[in-house]
């Protein structure tokens, strides 16, 4: 290590570094363990200590080889290998198995060693990973591959064996197995059954694991029945647990393998035309190990091979009879084995190959597996790398085969060349990959379904927005509108105070809005220009009200020193001011809410603004202080009437971050709460007045105006202030009219809403532009500012877009803007046919009677008698049920008549069906109330329905 490493590093960085990587490394997930030469462990991060349960202890003289079960025997011996080993390569991954000391359970992991030569001192450093269940599905599927590349190439090998060798060829290919097979030590028993005794006769033992050879000669058969017995009939002897075994004195089986350290083992008999002559086992010392039955075939196969080759020179008639064993138990495993010659015709299958194909032995043997399998357009390419093969290397292909039904299978299939004096050709072992492609898919069709639920999700607060926005339109429009009114002064307030509340009712549907695009990613900062002074004042007012009901001093402080004319987002600073301003009023009962707005800095460019919201309510306590910030964070200690939804705290906080700004909140239970934030602002000069636009009545004469809008409330507000300046205004309900019109007359300007039955504003828009071939200025008057984001609608072809709820001078100066006046009056052109909208709309539709009539006029007529019917004994059962206040009369009168209000879209009257319904009918006063609303308007409804449809 550099001494002047640190130099890489910022002066102030160097001196926190220590402490950032040692939080990096405390919080790592991954385990992280530090020893010395001699296995002492030094360090343990948070999670290893987890994983050997040693959370609140100190680490006391732990040897390394006291918890990892990868040492045993002469765990020192070991352990001073291990590291003279990773001395030599610096470097290495092992797999590794830590023990809890307090619970005994065992992590198994992937660990990355390194050995660390510093100034002071060497170290060793383990890093490791648990394995996970991808890691045990990617580990069955290499040990399937193993397992098909062990049988080829023992196979392949003992084929061409060269008897001479056949100490050395032995030696290696314990090796070979012991390690396909993860077995420590492995060995090969003649047995003696003149003498009554069994000899070690080959050895093979893993780094750090003690022969036994010289220990196990001449060893009693006596000692060891249970073992011989199992051997003698053909059966493999297994032992999953030695600690296990009982105890059954010092010439017993656990008695001679526990000095070994043997913790499971397998042997597998060995014989001689069916004469016992001998076995191979395996052990396993440094962890238990279960044999599952793919390995015990494949050692029983290796058992057959080596038996084969000692017996080979004096035995070369038993040959026949031993390669027809061998393929019996080639034939008995899964996976599918098959031999081809040079020009790729089947000499030999196993039973599997035939099953998994549907085939019988006599149906492929001499013929073409090309043909046969797979489909003419893959025969070049695998004929070419088989062609290509060196001698002992495997190809590895995905293929997809046929079977003899004609049905294709994806498989796996690993092949090798063999070349001998006598023949030439390939072997192949086939892996069936249906169960991992259908997996696969279904991984793909999970991921598609996550998506698909996001887009729901999308959907679902796209319409959650236009749900909520569209009747704060109708509220703030109609209030705006009321104010412009002669009105005392105590009237002018109230409507005054209406306007605000609706304004606070807009920011907390911003906040769920706003919450949904954070979580999504969708944030984004709109900058415009604004009075700030003006903003806070006018922020401020919206709980003046509030805090004059509940008694409370409520004061507003501005720095004078603060340039009032600055750019930023105007909604989210709002919205913040909102939150926490609502909050100091929602949890203060007596006493002062303040908000303090400072300079903090300015340059000649911007300024940074503190703002404090102080109050003296109930504060909070210090664990919930800590949480402030977190979703859906609420005070259990506080009343359900004073909780809110939780987000309003998370909002503020990721928009002022969002803003560069920075956030912090000081309480005290009991006495109250202090929330400080400060942002950077752009300085603007001060901007020309355009308020003579509300009061100029001839800023828009001669103009004719097209409002697409299906809610009857909002298109009257519209026409209403449209009409303040002096233009004319058509209305119509979806965009098919709006397209019919335009087709009829000319306008100057179109007013589109995005969701309208028939034909929506996008539909409208594009048909008005690619049928129609005009450039009119259309103006998207939407709720929706969830999905679709401004740049958006102008890339559809609309050329501004105005969100609900808007003010009067958004309103007006877009309105100007799209206009354009420099541009020719086209006002002569119109079609004088058209007629100006100025009459009320009516109060329900005839668009579903009609299309159930399908043109008959005697049903259609039937059908408005039975309205008319319909209506008359309602009103009829709920003057009764209002005389005695019946309520449950009324529930079953408004349950009744509200699919037919429904299906001629009587909006008010459905309406207030449905706010009667959201009440549970619990409280009756609420229910009586309402429901003579609904009274008057179902009259209203009878009465110019009967007038004007049935007198036709």
């Amino acid at each position: 290590m550099k001494k002047n490493a640190s130099k890489k590093y910022p002066s102030k960085l160097t001196k926190d570094l220590d402490i950032i990587l040692q939080h990096i490394v405390e919080q790592s997930s991954d385990s992280i363990l530090i020893c010395d030469l001699s296995g002492t462990l030094l360090y343990a991060n948070e999670l290893s200590r987890v994983w050997l349960g040693l959370e609140n202890k100190e680490l006391d003289n732990i040897k390394v080889y006291d918890y990892e079960q990868f040492f045993n025997g002469d765990k020192l011996k070991h352990w001073e290998a291990h590291v003279q080993e990773l001395k030599n390569v610096s470097v290495k991954v092992e797999r590794g198995a830590l023990v809890n000391f307090e619970t005994s359970t065992v992590t198994r992991t992937h660990v990355r060693l390194s050995y660390l030569s510093l100034e002071q001192q060497d170290y060793i450093l383990a890093v490791s990973k648990k394995h996970t269940e991808k890691d045990i599905l990617e580990q069955e599927l290499i040990q399937n591959a193993k397992l098909q590349d062990a049988l080829l190439k023992m196979a392949s090998k003992y084929i061409n064996v060269d008897i001479s060798d056949l100490t050395h060829v032995i030696n290696n290919s314990l090796q070979e197995v012991a390690q396909f097979v993860d077995a420590d030590r492995v060995y090969i028993f003649s047995y003696d059954f003149k003498a009554q005794t069994t000899s070690n006769t080959y050895e093979w033992c893993q780094e750090g694991i003690e022969p036994q050879i010289n220990e196990l000669q001449d060893v009693p058969i006596s000692a060891i029945p249970e073992w011989v017995d199992q051997h003698r009939k053909k059966a493999s002897f297994i032992i999953p647990d030695v600690s296990q075994l009982p105890d059954t004195g010092p010439y017993g089986v656990k008695a001679i393998l526990e000095p070994q350290g043997v913790k499971s083992l397998i042997a597998l008999p060995m014989f001689n035309k069916n004469e016992l002559v001998g076995f191979i086992g395996f052990d396993s010392v440094r962890e238990k190990h279960f044999y599952s039955k793919k390995e015990e075939n494949l050692l029983f196969v290796y058992a057959e091979i080596l038996l084969n080759m000692e017996l080979r020179q004096q035995f070369e008639l038993e040959l026949l009879n031993q390669k027809e064993r061998f393929q019996n138990i080639i034939s008995s495993i899964d996976a599918g084995l098959v031999q081809m010659d040079e020009n790729f015709n089947i000499t030999f299958t196993n039973h599997s190959f035939l099953k998994f194909y549907s085939y019988n032995k006599s149906s492929v043997f001499g013929k073409n597996a090309f043909n046969l399998f797979l489909k003419p357009e893959d025969w070049d390419p695998l004929m070419l790398k088989m062609n290509q093969l060196e001698k002992k290397e495997v190809l590895l292909e995905e293929l997809l085969t046929k079977d003899s039904k004609g049905n294709f299978i994806p498989i796996l299939a690993s092949i090798v060349r063999y070349d001998t004096d006598e023949t030439k050709g390939f072997l192949a072992v086939i892996i069936d990959l249906t169960n991992q492609k259908k997996l696969e898919n279904e991984l793909r069709d999970a991921i598609q379904k996550v998506e698909e639920s996001m887009s729901y999700k999308e959907k679902f607060f796209a319409n959650v927005s236009h749900e909520l926005r569209t009747p704060l339109n109708i509220i703030g429009g109609s209030l705006s509108e009321v104010v412009k009114q002669r009105l005392s002064e105590d009237a002018h307030f109230l409507v005054n105070q209406a306007n605000v509340a609706s304004r606070h009712m807009l920011s907390l549907v911003n906040n769920i809005l706003e919450f949904a695009k954070i979580n999504e990613g969708a944030i984004k900062l709109t900058l415009k220009n604004f009075n700030l002074k003006n903003t806070l004042k006018d922020t401020f007012n919206i709980f003046e009200l509030m805090t004059r009901e509940k008694g409370l001093r409520y004061e507003l402080f501005i720095d004078e020193a603060i340039h009032p004319h600055i750019t930023g987002d105007y909604g989210k600073l709002n919205q913040i001011l909102i939150n926490f301003l609502g909050n100091a009023i929602k949890f203060t009962d007596q006493g002062s809410v303040t908000l303090a707005v400072k300079l903090l800095e300015t340059t000649r460019h911007s300024q940074r603004i503190g703002f404090s919201i102080a109050d003296t309510g109930i504060g909070m306590n210090k664990v919930f202080l800590e949480n402030i910030f977190d979703e859906y964070a609420q005070d259990n200690s506080v009343e359900n009437l004073k909780s809110g939804t939780g987000l309003g705290m998370t909002i503020s906080k990721r928009l002022i971050d969002f803003m560069d700004g920075h956030v912090e909140v000081h309480s005290e239970k009991n006495k109250g709460t202090t929330v400080h934030f400060n942002l950077t602002f752009e300085k603007r000069e001060k901007p020309v007045n355009h308020k003579i636009i509300q009061t100029n009545k001839s800023l828009l004469s001669n103009k004719v105006f097209l409002i697409a809008e299906d809610n009857y409330m909002n298109a009257v507000v519209l026409e209403r202030k449209i009409s303040d300046l002096g233009a004319r205004v058509v209305t119509v309900e979806n965009g098919q009219l709006a397209v019919e019109a335009l087709q009829k007359q000319h306008f100057d300007l179109v007013f589109m809403d995005v969701q309208m039955p028939i034909l929506d504003g996008f539909g409208a828009t594009k048909a008005i532009r690619e049928n129609l071939k005009l450039n009119i200025p259309i103006i998207a008057i939407t709720a929706n500012v969830f999905k679709n984001g401004i740049h958006d609608y102008l890339d559809f072809g609309f050329n501004d877009v105005i969100l609900k709820p808007f003010e009067d001078e958004l309103l007006y100066s877009r309105t100007l803007e799209a206009l354009k006046p420099n541009k020719e009056d086209r006002s002569k052109k119109r079609n004088k046919k058209t007629r100006v909208h100025k009459a009320t709309k009516k109060e329900y539709q005839l668009e579903y009677l009609e299309k159930i009539s399908h043109g008959d006029p005697k049903f259609y007529k039937r059908m408005l008698v039975v309205f008319v019917d319909i209506m008359k004994t309602a009103i009829k059962d709920l003057n009764t049920a209002l005389d005695s206040q019946n309520v449950d009369s009324i529930a079953k009168t408004v349950h009744k008549i509200k699919p037919s209000l429904k299906d001629l879209k009587v909006k008010t009257a459905v309406g207030l069906i449905e706010v009667i319904e959201s009440s549970e009918y619990k409280d009756s006063d609420f229910v009586v109330t309402n429901t003579k609303a609904l009274l008057k308007t179902l009259k209203k409804v009878h009465t110019e329905f009967s007038k004007n449809e049935l007198t036709k």
